[in-house]
């Protein structure tokens, strides 16, 4: 499982990053209008150029922000489904004679501590590659022991309903780390920046060609650009920050009461 720069760097830095330049940019823009001095009929040519980025913009956070939503529901319903299957392939178990029964209940237990340990890990990669390599353990051994058992034929009726419940357990475990790994590119956030940057500089073009720069208004500007920037991202990215799954991963860790 691979992070990115956008993974690996905390939120709140990257937003007070982009709260502080574009604070920065709207004094370069102010600062160039004032040796670049525009007439008005120069000035109103462009306006429909500055309000075309303006709505690109807002039209691009809108549109991402909508994406990040997206995922973030989709990620949530799999970690209910993933606790479904779990549930389901261990009260599976339970058709076999205890003797093997045993057997299998051990070894999902130790499963689920490491899907648990899988969410608990958040943004630690080192814990995330390790619960996933003992989910990879844990989850051969089982397949292991299903297999071996269905070519009894005194298990077979508990083998038609355990090697299915098995494959959809596993199965759902993949949707669930694929789903995590389909974010929104590192390059679009980037790009978003830039295009916030941008129109910081403008807006302390317009505002000194037109009188002076009212900075309340362009320290609240910045305030709900980084904001938004700040939710978008932490949306995205549910490992960390105020947005995460902890509500929908109790389902997988009430599934300890069934050990």
């Amino acid at each position: 499982m691979n992070f990115t720069l956008i993974d690996t760097t905390d939120t709140w830095l990257i937003v007070s990053i982009q709260f502080a330049v574009m604070l920065i940019f709207i004094f370069l823009g102010s600062r160039f209008a004032k040796i670049k001095r525009f007439s008005k009929s120069e000035f109103d040519s462009n306006s429909s150029i500055i309000t075309a980025i303006y709505s690109l913009v807002a039209l691009l956070l809108a549109f991402t922000f909508s994406m990040a939503g997206s995922r973030f529901d989709s990620r949530k319903l799999v970690i209910v489904e993933e606790a479904n299957c779990i549930g389901t392939a261990v009260l599976r178990a339970d058709m076999y004679a205890d003797s093997v029964r045993v057997l299998f209940r051990e070894d999902f237990k130790n499963y689920l501590e490491a899907r648990i340990a899988y969410y608990e890990a958040h943004s630690n990669i080192q814990k995330v590659r390790e619960s996933l390599q003992s989910s990879v353990l844990y989850s051969d051994k089982l397949w292991e022991r299903a297999t071996k058992l269905s070519m009894d034929k005194d298990n077979f009726v508990a083998s038609n309903q355990m090697i299915p419940a098995l494959n959809s357990m596993f199965d759902i475990a993949n949707t669930r780390l694929h789903g995590e790994l389909y974010k929104i590119p590192d390059a679009i956030i980037l790009l978003l920046l830039g295009l916030l940057l941008i129109a910081s500089f403008i807006f302390g073009f317009m505002a000194e060609s037109k009188g002076i720069v009212n900075w309340y208004i362009a320290f609240c500007f910045c305030l709900v650009t980084a904001m938004t920037m700040y939710f978008l991202i932490d949306l995205d990215r549910p490992r960390r920050g105020l947005i995460n799954l902890d509500d929908s991963n109790i389902a997988i860790i009430e599934l300890r009461k069934m050990f």
